[in-house]
């Protein structure tokens, strides 16, 4: 990978933070295309994991070791790379005052959250209804305090960000902030044996909060990124990919030590990293920077295409071969997204997935997002 520099300069941070300003350097037209690469491998990991969960629980998909793979500990190093990718840039959101830095997660991240986990809901009350079935308005009425489905990640790295933004703007330093979350991510109460797998938010929040913190404090050092050579990255891609699915393949592992699982789901990180800065180098492989650019709208849309497309192909069609349904599914889940996003675009509805940040103009009819806001 070239020096990113100058791609990472064009990120305005704080001057305070001894971070590069964005009047020192004019940016430049070339992005830090790893960063989108990896938003777009993992999209895709978490539309792979989502299938493959709903054929296993409707029994399409039986015991095998890709079935043990997404049930393992470890399964999950995609999510926390989301929350890393979007602590990169969390050092110039804790420059900001308060009121802007809430009105800017209310637009990317709860505005999107209400307005798609809302739509999820009054999907599944009509399902619920048209199958003679009392109608689950709890969908709805626990939003705020209880997210449906695939929808915790948004409403969680809402609270992680605001939980980091209050320690920096309480004085603490990014690596005191990475020892407090730490901490909290260690926290079990109530006998909880699986933090990770938990659905209560507040330990998600505590789950989670280290990763992006460690982003963050990774995210300092940006600029001085240098990756030189392909055979590092494979040797990094490999040890960490290696890693995971070692221990994630493994029998009889059960609830490994939180520590142990924090170690490996950080090794993952890197190693997710470390592939996309390899891909990103590949012409053929241009469509992950694209789909990263897209992460949120993929996320917030494909679990109509899942949810929607299985029963069409088993009770409909009669297909039940897991490889059929892995396959159309994924293809639909993303493809479909992208193609809505589109549609959007097409005929100007600005505000499906975002409103404007504060100090911004409504967005472009193809807007030009930030890499350092992951799925946000």
């Amino acid at each position: 990978m070239r020096d990113i520099n100058a791609s990472a300069s064009a990120e305005s941070l704080d001057a305070r933070l001894r971070t590069p300003d964005r009047a020192a350097s004019a940016p430049r037209p070339e992005r830090i295309t790893w960063i989108e690469s990896a938003r777009g491998l993992g999209i895709v990991l978490v539309v792979t994991k989502h299938i493959l969960h709903g054929l296993a629980a409707h029994g399409l998909l039986t015991e095998s070791p890709v079935a043990r793979l997404w049930d393992s500990r470890y399964y999950n190093p995609q999510m926390a790379l989301f929350f890393a990718l979007s602590g990169l840039f969390a050092e110039r959101l804790a420059s900001r005052g308060g009121r802007v830095f809430l009105a800017d997660k209310a637009a990317t991240l709860l505005y999107p959250y209400f307005v798609w986990a809302s739509l999820l809901g009054l999907v599944r009350i009509a399902v619920a209804v048209s199958a003679g079935r009392p109608a689950p308005v709890e969908y709805l009425l626990q939003l705020p305090v209880y997210p449906l489905m695939q929808f915790w990640f948004i409403y969680v790295l809402f609270f992680v960000s605001l939980l980091y933004f209050a320690l920096r703007r309480a004085g603490f330093g990014p690596a005191v902030c990475v020892a407090v979350t730490l901490a909290l991510h260690l926290f079990r109460p109530w006998g909880e044996e699986n933090i990770q797998a938990s659905t209560m938010p507040m330990l998600k929040i505590f789950y989670y909060a280290p990763f992006y913190a460690v982003g963050a404090l990774a995210g300092l050092h940006l600029p001085r990124l240098r990756i030189e050579g392909a055979w590092r990255l494979a040797a990094v891609a490999a040890t960490g990919v290696g890693v995971s699915l070692a221990c994630a393949l493994r029998g009889g592992l059960g609830d490994p030590p939180l520590p142990v699982q924090t170690a490996v789901t950080l090794i993952g990180i890197a190693g997710l990293m470390a592939l996309a800065a390899l891909l990103s180098r590949l012409p053929a492989l241009n469509f992950l920077r694209p789909l990263g650019r897209r992460s949120l709208e993929i996320y917030a849309l494909h679990m109509f295409a899942v949810e929607g497309l299985r029963p069409l192909l088993a009770d409909v069609l009669h297909i039940r071969n897991p490889a059929v349904h892995f396959i159309v599914a994924l293809t639909v889940s993303i493809l479909g997204s992208m193609a809505f996003v589109r549609l959007c675009e097409r005929f100007g509805v600005k505000y499906a997935f975002r409103l404007p940040r504060p100090g911004k103009s409504a967005p472009r009819t193809a807007p030009r997002r930030e890499p350092g806001v992951a799925m946000a």
